[in-house]
């Protein structure tokens, strides 16, 4: 079986654009000025690596140091992580009028530092699979079913 060369290259570059939709996305901003002011929006694709707000369906992390400020409803996602290593402060802060979503697993995980997940009064937080937890060389904690804070 043969195919035009036209779609060939429309294939491929489906292909790479699913692919990179797809990948995990980075928090860049590492201003770590607590609760996060509007320089810290999640919605300000500079903050991001890559240059773009995650969008729907991806998973992105904050592994590096800094807080996002989330204070509209923003794409829901399929996972998202706040993780890392060293001796940093990172974390979300989901202000009111603010909602996050994530359809699969919501992970906090931090070896040394601090890592914050703070949901004021009128904000709201809801993990679709399950939340993963681990603090230094402790326990991995598993929570399942769907989550939601407000």
């Amino acid at each position: 079986m043969s195919f035009p060369p036209n779609r060939v290259i429309i294939f491929l570059f489906s292909s790479f654009l699913c692919t990179s939709l797809l990948q995990a996305q980075n928090w860049a901003n590492t201003d770590t000025t607590y609760p996060p002011g509007g320089t810290q929006n999640w919605t300000i694709g500079s903050n991001w690596a890559g240059g773009v707000a995650p969008a729907t369906a991806t998973t992105p992390t904050i592994n590096g140091q800094g807080y996002a400020l989330i204070n509209s409803t923003v794409n829901t996602l399929a996972g998202f992580g706040v993780l890392g290593t060293g001796n940093v402060n990172r974390g979300l802060y989901i202000a009111s009028g603010g909602a996050l979503t994530t359809t699969g697993t919501f992970r906090l995980s931090n070896t040394n530092g601090n890592t914050t997940v703070d949901v004021a009064s009128g904000g709201a937080l809801t993990i679709g699979s399950h939340l993963l937890m681990n603090a230094g060389t402790g326990a991995l904690e598993e929570i399942f079913f769907p989550l939601k804070f407000k």
